[in-house]
């Protein structure tokens, strides 16, 4: 699928499918949080990932502001929840604001937000208890479009054990 997109100098790029994506991922969460939920993602930004303009996710946080709710603002109320989060990103120069935010939701939830930097990541990854995602953007030579979007969603046992131990494996080499 080929999408063309019009985007700010600094804004990562994403297509609409995958921002959809990404907040039906994020909603599940909220409503049924799973124990425990890794993100390992070639780039981390603190993106929008819920449009709450209109209030339609008050019910899920009904203090969050009637504008976009950027990914820091999802973790910290999925930490509110009990989610212990575990994340995976290759460092960049831009990851506009997030790296600040989670050092501050580590110090509040102690213990549930673990934060890795993994160099030679070029993998983009969700795992939760029921599902497994994963997508990957191959963008065009200039940089400003997408010539070829793959996601994969996995919802069997087997996948998202082999995910688990593979998860778990990369988090314990990176500790070290």
């Amino acid at each position: 699928m080929t999408t063309t997109e019009s985007h700010e100098p600094a804004q990562f790029i994403r297509s609409q499918k995958l921002v959809d994506t990404l907040q039906n991922f994020f909603v599940a969460e909220l409503l049924g949080a799973s124990p425990l939920l890794w993100l390992y993602v070639s780039h981390l930004d603190d993106f929008d990932i819920l449009d709450n303009s209109t209030r339609s996710f008050a019910g899920l946080e009904p203090d969050w502001p009637n504008s976009s709710i950027r990914l820091s603002q999802v973790l910290k109320a999925l930490l509110t929840r009990g989610t212990k989060v575990q994340i995976i990103y290759r460092e960049c120069a831009h990851t506009g604001g997030i790296e600040d935010n989670l050092n501050e939701l580590k110090q509040q939830f102690d213990g549930q937000l673990g934060v890795l930097h993994d160099p030679h990541s070029s993998t983009n990854r969700i795992l939760g208890d029921h599902y497994y995602f994963s997508w990957n953007l191959k963008m065009s030579t200039d940089g400003n479009s997408i010539e070829d979007e793959h996601l994969t969603i996995y919802t069997d046992q087997t996948t998202i054990s082999e995910q688990t131990i593979e998860f778990e494996e990369t988090w314990i080499r990176l500790a070290k």
